[in-house]
Order: C-alpha cells, then sequence, then structure tokens
C-alpha cells in the first residue's frame, strides 16, 4: 500500500517536504528551513506497549510544542496487533516489532507504505543495511524504526584481566578462554533452567553459525525439519559445553536476570546468587535491568564465529512504529513519525528506555556514541558489520508454535536430551501447519 492512500495525493509529496522541519534535515538544495506543517487538529489514536513510558511522553511533549493541535490518546496493547486492526477504524498508531504478525499483515496489505517517510527523513542514510534489511518487503518499508533490542556475551572484566582473557573471536578461542577458567576454579557460563529466552539464543546462535541463514529461516518456516541432522549437530555442540562442565551445575534455579547476575562480584552483588559464572548469553530486556551500580564490572562481546565460511548474522529484536491503512488521522501520525524517526528522538528512546526501563540501541547511526552504554555500542557496532540480522526465533514463530516449544527448551538446558527435544520440536511445527499457520508451504 503506497504512501498516497494514506494521505491525499496531490498534497502527499509536498507534505512529507515540509516534514523535514521537525527532524532539521532539508527538502531539496536549499538552505532555508522548511515550512511548519499545517495539520488539522485531532486526537491520535495510539496503542502502545507501556501507556506509563517515559520516554514516548517526552517526543509527545516535543511534538506538541510545534503542534498544540495535536492530541494523543493511548491505551496498552492487550493482544496482537492483528486484533487491533480488527477495529472499525483502526488506531492511528501502533508499536510493532518486526516479527510474524508484522509480516503477515503486510502480506494483506494492511500497514501503510512509509517508504518516502524513510528517504526524506535520512533513515534509509543512517540506518544500518542489514537493519534495513530486516523490515524490507519487496522493497518498501512499512514501519518507523526507534531502535533495536540485541543478544550478547556479557562478562566479568575483572575476572578476565586477572588470567590475561580477551573476548574471543572464534569458536576455539571461545573453548580455550572455558578452559582457561575452569583450570583456575571459575565457571564459565551461566544460563537460565526456568526461562526459555536465553536457551533461544543459544540454540539460534550456534544454528546460525553452523548452518547459515538459509537453513535457519526455513527452519523456522516449516521447510526443513527440526529432525535434521543440522539441527542434530547444532543441539550436541550446545550440550557438549554442558558435558565439559561450563555451565552452572544448577541452571534449573536461575531466571534471566540471575544469568547476568552470577558475573557480578562487588559485595552488595554476592549474596543475590548463589551460583557464580563469568560471561552469560543475554539480550537487552535481561540487561537492561541490571543496577546501574554493578554496570562498571561487565563487558560485551558478539557470539564468536564457529566457521568463517558462513555468513555472519546477528539476532535482534528490532522496534518501530505502523500506521494502519485506514486510519481516520494518519496525516497527523505521519507528522508524528516523521519527530520519531530523528536522530534526537532516538537518542531519547536509547537513554530513557521505553518500557519496563528497557533500554535499546537506537536505529540510526549517526547518534552520539558517547551518550549510549557500553553494551548498546556493542550492539550498534555488530548490527553495522554483520552480512544479515534475523528476529529473535519466537518472534518469527507464530504464537501456538513457539507457546508449545518453550517448555522443551527449558527442559533440555535441564536433561540435554537432543532426541526428546527435535521430536518435540518437530511435534509443534506439524501442529502449526495443520492449523495454516505456515503460509507459504
Amino acid at each position: 500500500m503506497q504512501l498516497k492512500n494514506i494521505v491525499p495525493r496531490p498534497t502527499s509529496l509536498l507534505l512529507l517536504c515540509l516534514l523535514l522541519a521537525l527532524t532539521s534535515t532539508r527538502c531539496g538544495p536549499s538552505d532555508e528551513p522548511s515550512a511548519r506543517v499545517d495539520l488539522a487538529p485531532a486526537t491520535v489514536r495510539w496503542i502502545t506497549w507501556d501507556i506509563s513510558s517515559q520516554a514516548e511522553q517526552t517526543l509527545i511533549e516535543q511534538f506538541r510544542t510545534e503542534y498544540t493541535q495535536i492530541e494523543f490518546k493511548r491505551t496498552t496493547v492487550d493482544s496482537a496487533i492483528r486484533n487491533a486492526l480488527k477495529e472499525t477504524p483502526p488506531p492511528d498508531l501502533l508499536n510493532t516489532d518486526v516479527e510474524y504478525d508484522f509480516d503477515q499483515l503486510i502480506r494483506q496489505n494492511q500497514l501503510a507504505d512509509l517508504t518516502e517517510l524513510w528517504e526524506q527523513t535520512g533513515l534509509r542514510e543512517q540506518v544500518p543495511p542489514p537493519l534495513q534489511r530486516l523490515s524490507e518487503h519487496d522493497g518498501k518499508q512499512h514501519y518507523i524504526p526507534f531502535g533495536f533490542g540485541w543478544v550478547g556475551f556479557y562478562y566479568n572484566k575483572q575476572i578476565f584481566a586477572t588470567y590475561n582473557l580477551q573476548p574471543p573471536q572464534t569458536w576455539d578461542e571461545f573453548l580455550q578462554l572455558c578452559e582457561t577458567l575452569i583450570i583456575n576454579g571459575e565457571t564459565p557460563l551461566a544460563i537460565a533452567g526456568n526461562e526459555p529466552w536465553s536457551s533461544y539464543a543459544w540454540f539460534e546462535y550456534i544454528d546460525l553459525r553452523l548452518n547459515g541463514p538459509e537453513f535457519h529461516r526455513d527452519l523456522l518456516q516449516g521447510k526443513e525439519r527440526f529432525d535434521d541432522e543440522r539441527v542434530r549437530n547444532t543441539l550436541e555442540r550446545w550440550k557438549s559445553l554442558f558435558d565439559q562442565g561450563y555451565f552452572v551445575q544448577e541452571p534449573q534455579l536461575l531466571n534471566g536476570m540471575d544469568t547476568v547476575m552470577t558475573l557480578v562480584r562487588s559485595e552488595k552483588a554476592m549474596a543475590l546468587t548463589r551460583e557464580k559464572a563469568v560471561m552469560a548469553l543475554s539480550d537487552a530486556y535481561i540487561a537492561s535491568q541490571i543496577p546501574s551500580l554493578f554496570l562498571n564490572e561487565l563487558g560485551f562481546f558478539r557470539f564468536p564465529i564457529m566457521d568463517p565460511a558462513i555468513p555472519t548474522v546477528e539476532i535482534v529484536d528490532a522496534f518501530g512504529y505502523v500506521i494502519p491503512v485506514g486510519a481516520d488521522h494518519s496525516t497527523q501520525a505521519l507528522a508524528f513519525l516523521a519527530h520519531v524517526g530523528s536522530a534526537k528522538s532516538q537518542m531519547i528512546v536509547a537513554q530513557q528506555g521505553l518500557f519496563s526501563s528497557v533500554t535499546y540501541a537506537p536505529a540510526r547511526m549517526d547518534v552520539d556514541p558517547a551518550g549510549l552504554r557500553f553494551d548498546q555500542q556493542g550492539a550498534l557496532e555488530i548490527v553495522k558489520t554483520a552480512d544479515e540480522l534475523v528476529p529473535f526465533m519466537w518472534l518469527t514463530l507464530p504464537d501456538e508454535t513457539w507457546g508449545m516449544m518453550s517448555y522443551h527448551f527449558d527442559r533440555f538446558v535441564r536433561e540435554r536430551a537432543v532426541d526428546t527435544f527435535v521430536a518435540k520440536l518437530e511435534e509443534a511445527m506439524q501442529a502449526g501447519k495443520k492449523k495454516g499457520l505456515f503460509p507459504d508451504q
């Protein structure tokens, strides 16, 4: 669906040009600021993840200094975005990540094409190409990104320094690092045994590093099987880390936050977890909950390369905003998204967090890195240098399917039963196919 379908055709390009005044850019060769956009008074209906988000409130207040006639009525999302679009008329603005429902709604022409806004606000030049490709459909963009979550290894910097260790670049270096820690009486790795999120990440990264992005995508789309030997090889590599004693002894006692807190050696943190480790694979949601008191103990590095012949693929959770086709106040929502897409606005989200104080890396590269945390800086770097990005596995799959799988990821961490794991995950995929959840089949 082209932008002309959400803005009256004769004025769509003019409006986009005028919107540049909101983003401190210029339209065309003139050095003069663009004129202020005339917007009709309206109340923009917005379904957001967190109605109490301070970052979004700040963005609204900034926007309304220029457009006092625009109000916002925010309600918290309480179901999948596909359900919100069943309303008549649909909401004017929605938060979303790049995930299964997002993809399906684009295929059904339910989300407005925002490609021209990408061009006019500089997003095309400033968002890393791998991140652009993640949300691109047939050469078009249907959302305005404000940032992304990441996955990477957090580690205790002092322990690395004590044993003269460096963040590993390759899998062999990673294994040698683990061996050095074991020899010196340290537990190398923490993993949560009662939350599936870090388990998903371990499985995905090993699969991507060994088998590449095409196989991984086909696996999650039901075109390859979970009982394939390549999946078994992924699991055996993962299982070998447990067999070597690299993980904590009782992962079932840890949740996601616990895994990161096992790394902290500060006296105030020692009593928070019984287990202690040196490294943990974690995502932005967990890591951003770490009290600032403990952050200076930690460093960050990307998942090591296992086969240099395989493209380097990273896992991210890309977030942004969409405008449904048929929204009553799409012009006003479009003006607000021009404001959200600016570097200044993205830094606000990166520093203040969006919901539950979760911090993200900004989608744009033209932000001042000095204003970012060490892991946000690291996340931007691995995204810029990646060959490709993929969403989290649980976002790629329909809710019904990954919901059936979650228990078995926790179970694998506890039992490491490869045959049971592949059988149960393939069973979940076959059940999804029977329900028509994989339309490309």
